[in-house]
């Protein structure tokens, strides 16, 4: 069984186990050039292009954390095997490339068991009312999940940490999508337009956007212990930089590729759209008082120099139903499945007699940075060195 550890992260992607944010996010190392880290807002997720190809590309084999020698659970007698969890394990410390905290073990360790067990008991009720997926409408679901990424490589990379070639992606998802398909036989979750008008209704200080600016921007780094004559230096340049940017037919992004020294660079310098609060405040004050299309005086920051150009400006407003619609539909849809999935498997847990055999879960103390320690009814508990 592939799929136990990586089913909430294809469930999310699929459309059927997460919502989409109503706004694009920002790429996460473009914003952290000028943002202010208590404003930045928080990943829901890791996600896999904060990982290098180098390390997402290597097939070295980790040591497990934790190692199951024998069967994990039992279900009406039916065997979850040690094989099954050790899969997960070891697709959770390559997706991770082994940087598991030793305080989260033992919730990793639950939540892929709780995981595999949830998983049989929803394949035998899938099998019983016989319920299967055309490969016509595997088509669509892996259509609808490739449609998540922003570009082939993207998904290229995803797959990579995941360990999986398509054809075991696509195995991945058939399950998945099995899933899906058995909750909304079971219940109903579909999301009318009545719906989403009355949400949307009902929560409609959610969609007011306060004022954004569109800029792009050239940083020359300035380290902290800079000598004045290093600041000087790089002001020096940054104003040279900004007489070159308000020239007749200058072409901002060329200039930013070129001298740029933060990673949005190869982007042009575009941070894209942000609200106020977003950037560190020397940079958000210096980027709303231009008008569309100015260039700024250099400005500092504890980043450096920034040269930056006001590409966009929009003004505080409330969204439309038609802007937030379709985001709303993914939302409560997905709430919807949530729903019924806690509720399946309540059931399906209530009627059946589950065993469980941590007992058989070895912890590897041999893993840098975690030490075992056995408390007095033999379980065992990990700690940071």
């Amino acid at each position: 069984m592939k799929r136990a550890l990586i089913s909430a992260l294809l469930l999310c992607l699929a459309g059927a186990g997460c919502s989409k944010p109503a706004q694009q996010k920002q790429d996460p190392l473009i914003q952290r050039e000028v943002s202010a880290p208590a404003e930045q807002p928080s990943s829901e997720t890791s996600t896999p292009a904060e990982a290098s190809p180098a390390q997402a590309a290597s097939k070295e084999e980790l040591p497990l954390p934790f190692e199951a020698t024998g069967p994990v659970a039992f279900v009406d007698g039916e065997e979850i095997s040690a094989a099954s969890f050790n899969e997960e394990v070891q697709k959770l410390v390559q997706f991770t490339h082994g940087r598991l905290p030793a305080q989260m073990l033992q919730p990793y360790k639950t939540q892929i068991l709780q995981r595999l067990i949830d998983n049989h008991l929803l394949d035998r009720e899938i099998a019983a009312k016989k319920i299967t997926l055309s490969e016509a409408e595997l088509d669509h679901e892996l259509e609808l999940f490739k449609k998540r990424f922003s570009d082939r490589a993207q998904l290229a990379l995803v797959k990579i940490q995941l360990g999986m070639n398509d054809a075991q992606l696509r195995e991945s998802l058939r399950a998945q999508a099995t899933h899906k398909k058995f909750l909304e036989t079971e219940h109903d979750v579909a999301v009318s337009d009545k719906d989403i008008e009355e949400y949307y209704k009902e929560n409609i200080d959610r969609f007011t956007r306060e004022e954004e600016v569109k800029a792009s921007h050239v940083l020359l780094q300035v380290e902290r212990e800079a000598s004045e004559q290093e600041i000087e230096e790089a002001r020096a340049r940054a104003k040279e930089i900004a007489v070159k940017a308000r020239a007749k037919d200058a072409d901002f992004a060329a200039l930013a590729k070129e001298f740029s020294e933060g990673p949005s660079a190869p982007k042009g310098g575009d941070l894209g759209f942000f609200p106020r609060k977003r950037m560190v405040p020397p940079f958000s004050e210096a980027a709303f008082k231009l008008k569309q299309g100015e260039v700024s005086d250099p400005v500092r920051t504890t980043f450096g120099w920034h040269v930056i150009k006001v590409v966009e400006r929009k003004k505080a407003h409330v969204q439309s139903l038609s802007e937030v619609k379709e985001s709303l539909r993914e939302q409560l849809y997905s709430k919807k499945m949530r729903e019924a999935l806690t509720t399946t498997l309540a059931e399906l847990r209530k009627d059946a007699r589950i065993e469980h055999k941590e007992d058989h879960i070895k912890m590897n103390a041999e893993v840098p940075g975690v030490r075992e320690r056995e408390d007095s009814q033999g379980h065992g508990h990990l700690h940071a060195d």
